[in-house]
């Protein structure tokens, strides 16, 4: 069997973006994954993964494909421009996320048939999530079921977090993390089945109150800080998990009862010094911000 050709896309700042990723991890990856073989792409669209695929689908000369798309995540969804940015603004044309879109999937459709397999590194990005506290249409086997399909190739991503030590040689390699789907010829992909490990509640619901917003990395006329005239309502539960410490912050806060504390993640989760929180209204939580504070 030929040698696979490897390709590397890891996600990278949209020009004029206004966020930061202060987790490191992008950056970290970049000073990871520079000196060692292999092709290594960056991109802030999938406009930009579409135009590295077919360069590496040219450098490949006919030899395997493997790709891996390296970002932030959460399930169903790998960040790539996303991480700077607003969630209206990265959902449109070029399309900083990969999602099931369908019109972003547009720019796969080249690619059928011409990789032997892609791995879409983030966080959580093909976990199944937890439906007791999000209430997403799609998650991470919808949208590994959808690529493979698309692309007519094994496609598989984390179920858990992922860290800079999760690489071995440039390539993402705890393989009990991933799953995902094997395409087969003729008849529909195969399950691959992980270790989804899900968040465990600790306690009963409860509700937060925001009061203050110390800096937020999502557009905004003004990145903080900022008073909040009517305290947000964070509907939340308490989860027993270790410190979100590779997930994308977006927001620092303060709670009316709880002090500090973050929102991270594309605001799934509240994390302040002690304590961890899984936000049930994330849906009315981004009105609420947004009439509050990125169109202040």
């Amino acid at each position: 069997m030929a040698e696979h050709y490897r390709l590397t896309i890891l996600a990278q700042k949209p020009d004029g973006a206004p966020g930061i990723d202060d987790t490191g991890f992008i950056a970290a990856m970049e000073t990871m994954l520079g000196p060692l073989p292999g092709k290594l792409a960056r991109a802030a669209s999938i406009l930009d993964v579409d135009s590295a695929l077919s360069d590496a689908e040219d450098a490949a000369a006919g030899r395997p494909l493997s790709v891996q798309i390296v970002g932030h995540g959460t399930s169903g969804q790998l960040l790539l421009g996303m991480t700077w940015m607003a969630l209206d603004d990265a959902r449109a044309y070029p399309f900083y996320v990969i999602d099931t879109n369908p019109v972003a999937l547009g720019f796969f459709r080249n690619h059928r048939g011409k990789l032997a397999d892609l791995t879409l590194v983030g966080c959580h990005v093909g976990s199944l999530g937890n439906p007791e506290i999000e209430d997403d249409a799609v998650n991470g086997r919808s949208l590994t079921f959808v690529l493979s399909e698309l692309l007519e190739c094994r496609v598989t991503a984390p179920t858990d977090y992922v860290a800079t030590s999760d690489f071995k040689d440039g390539l993402y390699s705890i393989s009990t993390k991933l799953t995902g789907w094997t395409w087969q010829a003729g008849k529909a992909p195969g399950w691959i089945e992980g270790d989804h490990a899900e968040e465990t509640h600790k306690g009963a619901p409860t509700t937060l109150k925001i009061d203050h917003i110390a800096r937020t990395s999502l557009a905004a006329k003004s990145s903080g800080p900022h008073v909040v005239k009517t305290p947000i309502a964070v509907d939340a539960i308490q989860i027993d998990k270790p410190a979100l410490t590779f997930a994308t912050p977006e927001l620092d806060i303060n709670l009316t009862a709880q002090g500090t504390a973050r929102i991270v993640g594309n605001r799934r989760y509240v994390v302040t010094a002690k304590e961890q929180f899984a936000i049930k209204n994330r849906d009315v939580l981004t009105r609420d911000l947004r009439k509050s504070v990125w169109s202040s």
